[in-house]
């Protein structure tokens, strides 16, 4: 039987909703996030592909908008994201990219948080693209990278994020690191500059993440 977008997303929803009350969640450094949010600015949550369910579940109902992808899979994800109280703008660097970050950038300066998964939606695996330094640059609104991992959990070597799916049960953890801000009149060397700065953090933090529970 096959099941339409609508009823698969909903499905989707219930379970990551249900999944998420039975985990014992720890966050780590989120006063980060919190003391910028009590100046009045908001921010851009960075985090891997493979590692959005618990952040995703963290931030939830927070009318956050998300930048995601024009392809099939991305359709079930918006469904599932707007569910969670999330907000979602369509586009991809690959497929209407320049014109989502334009649009997100304007929905953006309107008083929202945003996220954005710079791997995705096709990877390369834990590689940062440019177009969240460029969001940031056109909002002037700080990047906050953030990673997390679950001490029981399946990943699915067979996708190219190797997305991870914490057990019921499990504990989990979530881990913020420093923002990121990016100059208005940033040059393309800058812009650069920001990318690896933005990809290394990202994966020092996967890294801290994975050693967690060990």
């Amino acid at each position: 039987m096959k099941f339409s977008p609508r009823i698969m997303s909903f499905l989707g929803w219930l379970f990551v909703l249900l999944l998420g009350k039975t985990l014992r969640i720890e966050v780590k450094g989120e006063e980060t996030a919190e003391r910028l949010h009590k100046k009045g600015e908001r921010v851009i949550y960075a985090f891997w592909h493979g590692r959005m369910l618990l952040p995703t579940y963290h931030l939830r109902n927070q009318s956050i908008y998300a930048l995601v992808s024009k392809h099939r899979d991305g359709e079930y994800l918006a469904r599932i994201l707007h569910h969670l109280g999330s907000r979602t703008l369509r586009g991809s660097t690959s497929r209407g990219g320049g014109r989502a970050l334009l649009l997100m950038a304007r929905k953006l300066k309107e008083g929202f948080d945003g996220a954005f998964t710079p791997d995705g939606p096709r990877g390369p695996i834990y590689k940062a693209k440019p177009g969240i330094i460029r969001l940031a640059q056109k909002t002037q609104m700080p990047i906050i990278p953030l990673s997390s991992n679950a001490n029981r959990k399946k990943v699915y070597l067979d996708n190219w994020s190797k997305f991870i799916l914490p057990r019921p049960f499990s504990r989990g953890i979530i881990i913020y690191g420093e923002p990121i801000r990016v100059p208005p009149k940033a040059s393309q060397k800058i812009i650069k500059e920001k990318t690896i700065r933005l990809e290394n953090t990202l994966n020092s933090l996967t890294k801290e993440a994975d050693h967690y529970f060990l």
